[in-house]
């Protein structure tokens, strides 16, 4: 992606937002928190955490604050996509943390059939985690989903690398693809790379993808393709990574592409005919 653009809209309608004047809000929400009973002791009560940011625009062109307030208004109903140029990983945080998913589908999501926990582990192949997912109870074609619910927008890019450390207990052969859509509906994926996995190592398995034009979101698929799998066998999966680009970078905390709604937009006309525009987003 050249340059630090903030790209702001629709996913296959993503546009940089007018240059932020001032320091951008880019906060991580806390719901919930810590409560202290009457005999002193606390209880830790998380619900979750939603990233916020607030973008101070000035002089914003006449038709690029068209753009901003038919979004607002929701005179274009569609979901909105920001990325955030601060962080590279396009992952959402729980998918780059190998955490399983939830009911929306943000994180790591595999068939009925197997079962994904989330311990530490010790022998981390990172310095700033040992969290990751431990996958039990998959067999030939089971398959590993990143983010099907969060899914990354394209924006154009003519490449995407995709990076994961994996650690067979058995040697295990996996195919890597990108699940693709076209306005929410799911197109051919593309296709990646074929990796056999060495019993009981750390593996980075990095692969750079020829995104065909056209495509305005995916999300990275990991599918057993051994012939067979030995009863009891897992699969430790940490810090997967999408990026743009051709290169695999140091693995990073996600949270670079999310899905948005317009908390607030606040407008003041400083010369006619230019408006200036705070602007408020929620990560839904």
């Amino acid at each position: 992606m050249a340059g630090p653009e903030w790209l702001f809209g629709p996913a296959g309608d993503l546009r940089p937002l007018p240059p932020p004047e001032g320091g951008v809000v880019n906060s991580v929400d806390r719901f919930g928190g810590i409560h202290t009973a009457i005999n002193g002791g606390r209880t830790v009560d998380v619900l979750g955490y939603r990233a916020r940011y607030e973008f101070e625009l000035p002089f914003v062109p006449e038709d690029e604050y068209f753009r901003l307030e038919a979004l607002y208004t929701l005179a274009e109903p569609r979901s909105l996509k920001l990325i955030d140029p601060m962080r590279r990983n396009l992952l959402s945080r729980d998918a780059s943390m190998a955490r399983p998913a939830d009911a929306t589908q943000r994180g790591l999501y595999t068939d009925m059939a197997s079962h994904l926990a989330w311990p530490r582990i010790p022998d981390s192949p990172v310095s700033w985690t040992t969290r990751g997912a431990g996958w039990t109870g998959f067999g030939p074609d089971s398959f590993l989903r990143f983010d099907r619910g969060n899914r990354v927008p394209v924006n154009g890019q003519s490449q995407l690398t995709f990076s994961v450390y994996l650690k067979a207990s058995v040697e295990l052969e996996v195919d890597i693809s990108l699940g693709a859509f076209i306005d929410n509906t799911e197109t051919d994926p593309v296709p990646g790379v074929q990796e056999l996995l060495p019993a009981g190592e750390w593996v980075r398995v990095e692969h750079v993808f020829d995104v065909p034009v056209g495509l305005h979101e995916v999300s990275p698929d990991l599918r057993v393709v051994s012939a067979e799998v030995p009863t009891g066998a897992y699969l430790q999966v940490m810090t997967p990574q999408l990026e743009y680009g051709d290169e695999a970078t140091a693995p990073a905390l996600g949270g670079g592409a999310i899905t948005v709604a317009i908390e607030d937009m606040q407008t003041v006309s400083p010369r006619y005919p230019y408006q200036s525009v705070s602007l408020t987003l929620l990560e839904v």
